[in-house]
């Protein structure tokens, strides 16, 4: 880790620009912890609209560090953060930090994963769901954390986050989306039958059921994803594949629909198995109602390389 009171600081560029008080914004955010306005100031400076700003490199391991002092099932929200980070679409300026930062980062990202799912699993005990201090639907916050974990295990399925699945009781906004053949707008009605055009509607295209040969092939260790693997519900049909995926600890090269499969299945954990469901049919397909092509929800996303 950087030392906080190294004069690097004062170099590292953060979406503000270089600042000379970046290294006292850490020291105030470790002392205050997250709650209050202080990580939020922080966070922005180290990420806007996608783009990861060198900063970020060298604040991550300070604050990943602290909430591991922090009671799990009070860091809900910081690790959304976390997540959007990790997940973010855009990590060009990666090429612009010093090699000695991006080491220290990536050496945080294994201590963070089980920070990550402990406030994961702490997070169903009843308490408010928050996310930046405003009240949010227990489910939105079950999908981003879920979602939050898949980033630090590395697996790309994490960008999602960056397409602001909302269940509609939060949000009516409709998922844009765009046919990865002829490029035609589509947009993802998440109380509806599917992928639609304007007035124009496909039912999802029938999908033989999700079953255990998607997974044979993975190879690892569960690692920190033991524990949950244990509370997956195998009596979804994307039950025994989270399971699978989460015991052979989600290895960067699981395919994206198994993926998908676990973060359903880790909502349906918190108690929220409609939107759950719902999340699950990023796994299946869709046809264009302009050219026909038969694509898998996850890959009409838009600026997200799933």
């Amino acid at each position: 880790m950087l030392p906080l009171d190294s004069p690097r600081w004062l170099a590292l560029e953060t979406s503000h620009g270089t600042l000379a008080h970046l290294g006292e914004a850490v020291r105030t955010v470790l002392a205050r912890g997250f709650d209050g306005r202080e990580w939020p100031a922080l966070y922005e400076l180290v990420i806007h609209q996608g783009t990861i700003y060198p900063a970020a490199y060298a604040v991550l391991p300070h604050v990943i560090a602290h909430a591991a002092t922090r009671e799990p099932a009070t860091l809900a929200s910081f690790w959304t953060d976390i997540g959007f980070v990790l997940g973010a679409p855009d990590k060009r300026p990666v090429a612009a930090v010093p090699a000695d930062l991006v080491a220290g980062f990536e050496a945080a990202l294994p201590v963070a994963l089980p920070l990550a799912l402990r406030a994961f699993d702490a997070a169903r005990d009843g308490r408010p769901a928050i996310y930046r201090g405003a009240p949010i639907l227990r489910a939105s916050q079950a999908s981003y954390l879920a979602l939050a974990c898949v980033a630090l295990a590395r697996h790309h399925v994490g960008q999602l986050m960056w397409a602001f699945l909302d269940p509609p009781e939060l949000s009516e906004e409709l998922v844009n989306a765009m046919c990865p053949e002829c490029d035609v707008e589509l947009t993802w009605l998440h109380r509806g039958a599917g992928i639609v055009e304007e007035s124009h509607a496909d039912d999802p295209v029938p999908q033989p059921a999700l079953v255990l040969p998607l997974v044979p092939k993975l190879a690892g260790k569960p690692g920190p994803w033991a524990t949950l693997a244990a509370a997956l519900d195998l009596e979804t049909r994307f039950g025994p594949i989270a399971r699978a995926v989460a015991l052979a600890g989600v290895p960067a090269d699981a395919p994206d629909r198994t993926v998908i499969c676990l973060v359903s299945a880790l909502v349906a954990t918190h108690g929220e198995l409609d939107w759950a469901t719902r999340l699950a049919r990023l796994a299946s397909s869709m046809r264009c109602p302009a050219c026909s092509a038969v694509s898998l929800f996850v890959d009409c996303l838009p600026e997200l390389d799933v």
